[in-house]
């Protein structure tokens, strides 16, 4: 780790009080790499299982896969946010004591995951639901594994080891892509066993990334470690725990109401055509996170400015991309998808202004987490969750999947005009405390 003028190391990602694009650009390309080769995952295996999946099937996995986001959300602001903020304070030498506490915090956390996982699938299979309760079952099962890929991801970042972060993720969509083909050939691939496939890579990927970063076994953690690490997150995830649960709102809602009012082969239609726009979606999550040290360092003036151009940036970017993708309609749906949700082109008009919406939305959240103002992103956060599971929920259960797509979109215009009022309240001030 060399160190930079001011003070500033390359582990650190420190940033000159100027916060220049091009500055952001070369210290995050690697960052934006990783993201770019989850996402590509992502987009690769969600278009395989579309085409290869029957259509209920799918369906049970969109909504599946939505719940493990809900789990995603707590275990990630229990262990995978606070870790970029205490982790990164200590000293490097400590990191891999460090990431070994964080392995176990993350066993214990998966016990309670595990446990109300189960639960739920016990409850949806004594109610009948069987087409979900199965794939939840595995999910269970998986989610440990899985969430253990995005620590070890996160843990990348904490350790400045981005292209580990990369070479995992290749690996990771290898072996996913593997699994799922293997799984086609012989007759298997379902609901059930497409979240198995995403457990096993991620188990598979997550240990190896484990070993290179030096984490040992998890009992090996002192008591005193355990304790300490744990009294650090927790006063972090206070703040930001509440705040996590809500950002899964706007998104998801839909993916449960979808099937009781539709059936699920609609819940996989609305998958499917979002997942056309996730690269996008993802690309300017990752650079909104990267934003946030950056924002911090610079003076209120040039964070401003920053947060100004990135946000004119993105919103070029997202709405060409947008506008590429709706023009070419349902010959973009047959490319991705085949035969199995023609006709459905006409959603790409709406779903498109999602990453038009969450890329100035991301960078002012970034810009209020970086002065610190964690209960203006809850409010922002509030009102958009609170527009999801009212106006969204009754438009999904009127007008169905194109109810679903409007809810989306809706909740994400609400969630974008709060965060905006939130920045213009707080013109000009700072509070402490980590959002």
């Amino acid at each position: 780790m060399r160190a930079r003028p001011g003070g500033e190391s390359e582990a650190d990602g420190g940033a000159p009080a100027s916060g220049s694009l091009a500055a952001l650009a070369r210290r995050g390309a690697w960052a934006v790499a990783d993201q770019a080769v989850f996402a590509g995952t992502q987009f690769v295996v969600t278009a395989l299982a579309a085409r290869w999946m029957a259509a209920e099937a799918f369906g049970a996995f969109a909504t599946t896969y939505a719940v493990f986001l809900l789990a995603a959300t707590f275990h990630t602001a229990l262990l995978s946010e606070p870790a970029l903020v205490v982790g990164a304070a200590g000293a490097a030498a400590d990191r891999p004591r460090y990431l070994t506490v964080l392995a176990w915090l993350h066993l214990r956390i998966s016990v309670a995951l595990v446990a109300a996982l189960a639960l739920a699938a016990l409850a949806l299979a004594a109610l009948g639901v069987t087409a979900l309760a199965g794939p939840l079952a595995m999910l269970a099962l998986s989610a440990p594994a899985m969430l253990l890929l995005w620590l070890m991801r996160r843990a990348c970042l904490l350790e400045a080891t981005s292209r580990l972060a990369v070479a995992g993720g290749l690996l990771y969509l290898v072996v996913l892509v593997g699994l799922v083909a293997a799984l086609r050939v012989g007759g298997r691939l379902g609901a059930a066993t497409l979240v198995a496939a995403h457990g096993v890579a991620g188990l598979a990927v997550g240990l190896a990334m484990a070993r290179a970063l030096g984490i040992r076994r998890p009992a090996s953690a002192s008591e005193a470690e355990r304790r300490r690490v744990l009294a650090e997150h927790w006063a972090y995830a206070r703040w930001s725990l509440p705040t996590s649960a809500l950002t899964w709102v706007p998104a998801n809602v839909p993916y449960v109401v979808l099937p009781i009012a539709a059936g699920w082969d609609a819940s996989g239609a609305l998958r499917a055509v979002t997942t056309v726009f996730m690269p996008f979606v993802l690309a300017n999550q990752a650079l909104g996170q990267m934003l946030v040290p950056v924002l911090a360092r610079a003076t209120p003036e040039a964070a401003a400015r920053l947060s100004r151009r990135t946000a004119a940036l993105l919103t070029l970017v997202s709405t060409a991309g947008w506008l590429a993708c709706a023009l070419g309609g349902e010959a973009v749906i047959a490319a991705l998808f085949g035969a199995r949700y023609a006709g459905q082109g006409r959603l790409l008009w709406i779903l498109g202004l999602l990453p038009v919406l969450n890329g100035p939305t991301g960078v002012m959240l970034s810009h209020l987490r970086a002065r610190g103002r964690a209960e203006a992103v809850f409010w922002a956060y509030l009102a958009g969750a609170a527009c999801a599971v009212t106006a969204g929920v009754a438009a999904t259960a009127r007008w169905l999947l194109d109810g679903a797509a409007l809810a989306i979109i809706g909740a994400y215009l609400v969630l974008l005009a709060a965060t905006a009022l939130q920045v213009r309240r707080g013109v000009g001030n700072r509070s402490p405390g980590p959002a």
